[in-house]
């Protein structure tokens, strides 16, 4: 669990249990054991503070504010046990359409079928097409706890495992925090809570409710749906939470059976399709009957771009205006900020080029990943998945524009095809076809012996498009077969062949991915493979450690990267102003004299010294670092960087201090609050000391403030 996640009621949070869980651990065990033993928790021990978090800016009515509630820790022990059991068997018993908080599911196939389905409204149908997006009303607030129980035993749980949920329901008691003061404390009488790691599993199970039925309305051909292509249907719904996406003909008796059984589902689990947020997307329908159809369920109707789980589905090839609201939204919400609220990280000053700053942390980037390259994986991953995957999308987009003979080069309807389409150069350099029975593989085209046939009997480009034999066309009684036309147009290619094993197995062919060892194209590897790989930096794993803050390591990379505004470098780049070191009085301020040179900071480096035992070399930056790279235990090695950190932040935040606030630095102010700093550092850290006798004096130093070394005042 986050251990800094927030606490509930108590006050307690996980970091609080993982601290002290040595002192608590037994009174902790023998609460969730007496609960799992008896059925029965502790008064008050399922507390809950609820948090309203505004929908839309500005909100001011209840309806615009989403209840998340803070449980008490000791309880969530009981419901993250619970939780992990269950979702070991959801993805066994969940339908496919949905897709949200089961393992192994993901939110873009709902996107990428979603897209497709829509790209499919404008087919000619009896009756027309439509797609309907469903928003239920306070979909977890209002959940009937007799509806979910009944759930649960006719999934086949048994009374021990109901008895546990039933309590659990009903012992949840909720405060209301009204400007950080809690108001109320009053108990539940239905609905599951937004914020308990259980509460998303139950839903899903009370949910199955709704996507079983209407998938029962279409086995009974009650529901018609939207043609498909070659075989494929699209699916009748898709669900994602609370986000109901459903798709059908858009017939009288399709749009009577919807509204006869969202009543029913309404009636028996007391959630409530809400009208004013629920939209019918129509293709190949007269407006007026669009009209009458929209009557007739009390929905709006919606028009394309709309927005469907963050991402806007639109019709056909991406363009920018589907876009822009989004830009809009990124604009505003930076616009918002304040460059005197921000971090030296936000500030909108560019020092460091951007391709340093996307490269990797061991490169001495900042690991952000760059979009482009973070586009092209994707595209490239959504590309591999068409190829190899059995999801729904990726078999109804196969449908739609892969044939024998490749792919099709006539214009279709389709939001994804133009996006992936232009990775298929990249797949096939990049590939290789693991042999099975050799259904799916081109003979000619495909890499499945080394290199494609066509290329190592070097036949011209021009007749490659004519080529659709599959490997199993050669094979008879698992012995390889080449026609005798074949063999003497190109002599050489039987004898090639049999260099190559045929499986005795049959089974499916197999496409891999040739830059790792598993085979299978993961969205990491995509990421590197269109990432350029730079030269490793030695200081990257001591400047970004764990337990210093980031704040700290940042001012020391700005530094790596000789980007610190001293005015040498403002001078650098076009602001010439008189220049002094602030410090010292008596010389221009470069970097080096300010962070080196600067009596004020031979102190601090004294000081240092004098500590560890040790000669500093500050002639240069990366000659002081190598201080850090010193034989220290690993204990000792985080004391002595972290206190190398913090002196450089300490030397710049003096030098702000009296340039722009006039304050004179206090070098024992300084070196205390130094020493309180490392001291953090040093009994945070889980690192053990080694039995050297110097690093043990080192640690003793900066975790006894009672011995503090003073420094005379530098004039």
């Amino acid at each position: 669990m986050n251990k800094e996640g927030a606490p509930g009621p108590d006050g307690f949070g996980v970091f609080f249990f993982q601290t002290y869980w040595e002192i608590i651990k037994q009174d902790v065990s023998n609460a969730v054991l007496e609960f799992f033993c008896t059925n029965w928790i502790l008064p008050n021990f399922n507390s809950n503070t609820v948090v309203l978090i505004p929908k839309v800016q500005e909100a001011d009515t209840i309806g615009q504010f989403r209840p998340i509630a803070m449980t008490n820790f000791k309880f969530k022990i009981i419901s993250k046990i619970l939780a992990d059991r269950l979702a070991l068997i959801l993805p066994n018993i969940i339908s496919k359409e949905q897709r949200g908080f089961i393992k192994g599911r993901q939110i873009k196939d709902c996107i990428c079928l979603t897209s497709e389905a829509i790209n499919m409204l404008h087919n000619k149908a009896y009756g027309g097409n439509l797609a309907i997006k469903i928003d239920i009303a306070k979909v977890f607030d209002t959940l009937d706890w007799q509806f979910l129980l009944k759930v649960l035993k006719t999934f086949g749980f048994c009374s021990t495992f109901c008895n546990w949920i039933q309590p659990i329901l009903q012992s949840a008691k909720l405060s209301v925090s009204v400007n950080g003061k809690q108001e109320g404390f009053f108990n539940c009488a239905r609905g599951i809570r937004q914020g308990d790691p259980l509460s998303p599993l139950l839903f899903c199970l009370a949910e199955e409710v709704l996507s079983r039925g209407i998938s029962k309305l279409v086995a009974d051909g009650k529901l018609k749906l939207l043609n498909g292509t070659r075989n494929v249907t699209i699916p009748s719904h898709i669900l994602y939470a609370d986000d109901v996406m459903l798709f059908c003909k858009g017939t009288s008796s399709n749009i009577e059976v919807l509204s006869c059984f969202f009543a029913r589902y309404a009636q028996i689990s007391g959630q409530h399709i809400n009208p004013q947020k629920s939209t019918i997307f129509a293709g190949s329908i007269s407006q007026i009957r669009l009209t009458s159809i929209a009557n007739s369920l009390g929905f709006c109707i919606g028009t394309l771009p709309f927005m469907y789980l963050g991402v806007p589905i639109f019709k056909g090839k991406p363009k920018a205006l589907y876009f822009q609201p989004l830009v809009d939204k990124v604009k505003l919400k930076m616009a918002s900020w304040k460059a005197s609220l921000l971090t030296y990280a936000g500030r909108k000053l560019v020092t460091v080029p951007c391709n340093k700053v996307c490269s990797p942390i061991d490169e001495g980037g900042l690991g952000i990943r760059s979009l482009s390259n973070l586009n092209k994986a994707s595209n490239l991953k959504l590309f591999w998945e068409l190829l190899n995957s059995d999801n729904q999308w990726a078999t109804l987009l196969r449908s739609r524009v892969v044939r024998s003979n490749g792919f099709i080069k006539h214009h279709i309807y389709s939001s994804l095809r133009s996006g992936i389409k232009s990775q298929d150069q990249f797949i096939a350099q990049n590939t290789r076809w693991l042999l099975g029975n050799g259904n799916s593989i081109n003979f000619w085209l495909h890499n499945w012996c080394g290199t494609p046939i066509v290329n190592f009997l070097q036949i011209p480009q021009h007749l490659h498009s004519h080529l659709m034999a599959r490997v199993s066309d050669f094979i008879i009684n698992h012995q390889w077969f080449v026609p005798l036309d074949l063999q003497a147009a190109y002599p050489t290619l039987l004898p090639y062949l049999n260099q190559f094993d045929i499986p005795l197995e049959d089974k499916e062919d197999k496409l891999l991915w040739i830059h790792n060892s598993h085979g299978d194209l993961t969205l990491k590897d995509a990421n590197l493979f269109f990432t350029n790989p730079g030269q490793k930096v030695n200081w990257a794993k001591s400047v970004w450690n764990i337990v210093v803050p980031p704040s700290k390591s940042f001012m020391v990379w700005r530094l790596f990267h000789h980007k610190m505004p001293t005015d040498e470098i403002l001078a650098i780049r076009g602001i010439q102003l008189p220049s002094i070191c602030s410090l010292c009085n008596k010389e221009a301020e470069t970097t080096n004299h300010l962070f080196f040179q600067c009596p004020f900071s031979l102190a601090l480096w004294n000081w240092l010294a004098s500590i560890i035992n040790q000669r500093i070399d500050y002639s240069s930056f990366s000659a002081l670092w190598q201080v850090t790279n010193g034989s220290w235990n690993p204990q000792c090695k985080i004391v002595v960087t972290t206190a190398v950190i913090y002196i450089l932040n300490s030397i710049w935040s003096s030098r702000n201090n009296i340039r722009f606030k006039n304050i004179k630095p206090n070098l024992n102010s300084i070196t205390s609050s130094l020493i309180a700093n490392v001291s953090l550092v040093g009994n945070y850290t889980c690192l053990t000391a080694g039995p050297s006798v110097n690093d043990f004096e080192i640690l003793k130093f900066f975790k006894d403030h009672s011995e503090q070394h003073r420094l005379e005042q530098v004039a």
